[in-house]
């Protein structure tokens, strides 16, 4: 395989995962529903110990069926890490490990599949190579344009800089803090005996 195609399995899902994801999405609605509605049944009554209110269980069941949805649109857009997460919320979602557990498994072997696929990536001699150089262009348009023009400067001196040798730097800079000593203070007079 080749640095590209692992970049690409890095980023993107196979079809077995994608349907892995499809079918997890259902199951989680269902699971969702259904917790939802055990916990309306077995509910004790308004004043009674250990009652949560009817929103607040709803609004649980909700979060469940909306992560599942988010689990469709990302196995539908083959994002990898972002399947892989939704899945692991879903399953924090779910609020019992017995439920959660298959959603864990499933979001915990994606992401361990990134982790695999960089270990060769990196084994291969990295990732796919930028036309920049192999540096990051910074995100605000300012440092861009500064990152662009320290770039273009560095080509513009490396004919010069072939040509002589720098030095190696001494070390680091000594501090630029200046801490005064301390005030001696003048002895009390002795007490008159």
């Amino acid at each position: 395989m080749t640095s590209e195609e692992i970049a690409h399995r890095i980023k993107r899902l196979d079809d077995r995962e994608r349907f892995l994801a499809l079918t997890a999405a259902p199951l989680g609605v269902l699971v969702g529903i259904l917790l939802t509605a055990v916990a309306i049944h077995l509910n004790p009554g308004v004043g009674k110990a250990k009652h949560v209110a009817d929103s607040t269980i709803y609004i649980e069941g909700g979060a469940r069926i909306l992560l599942s949805g988010i689990v469709v649109l990302a196995a539908m857009s083959r994002r990898r890490s972002l399947v892989g997460f939704a899945l692991l919320f879903l399953g924090t979602a779910m609020g019992s490990p017995l439920f959660a557990l298959p959603f864990w498994a499933l979001g915990g072997y994606l992401i361990w599949r990134v982790f695999k696929y960089q270990k060769a990536l990196t084994a291969k001699g990295g990732g796919p190579s930028r036309a920049g150089g192999g540096r990051r262009v910074p995100a605000s348009p300012r440092a861009a344009g500064r990152a662009g023009a320290a770039a273009a400067r560095a080509r513009a001196q490396s004919p010069r800089r072939r040509s002589r040798k720098e030095p190696a730097p001494a070390g680091p800079t000594p501090s630029k803090r200046y801490t005064p000593p301390r005030p001696t203070r003048p002895r009390p007079p002795a007490p008159p005996s």
